[in-house]
């Protein structure tokens, strides 16, 4: 990159970081899923050399870095939840109540 301005690039190479922030948490590490409530505090990067593709490079450099870091936590995924309104006779109560607790249902 041969730039008159130092700054310009280095904002190049910002939005590459976040670029390959955006990367992670559009495919997470479990099963590709959306990621939602995740930050990363990148406190210090140094690049020496000044290469045409340093971007691209620092944007897989960006998304790997952050997988790696999210393998080390317990990971989890969120189940997908809806409201409903259930309507039963009487007699088949018992049976609709040993259903829904199967299914992890909030009555």
């Amino acid at each position: 990159m041969k730039c008159d301005d130092p700054s310009a690039a280095f904002r190049e190479l910002d939005s590459a970081i976040v670029t390959g922030y955006e990367l992670f948490v559009s495919q997470g590490p479990l099963c590709a899923e959306r990621m939602r409530g995740v930050a990363v505090v990148v406190e210090e990067w140094k690049v020496d050399v000044q290469e045409s593709g340093v971007s691209g490079q620092l944007m897989a450099a960006m998304r790997a870095t952050c997988t790696a870091a999210a393998k080390k936590t317990p990971l989890r995924l969120v189940a997908a939840m809806y409201r409903c309104v259930v309507a039963t006779s009487s007699t088949a109560l018992g049976k609709v109540h040993a259903v829904l607790a199967q299914r992890k249902a909030k009555v």
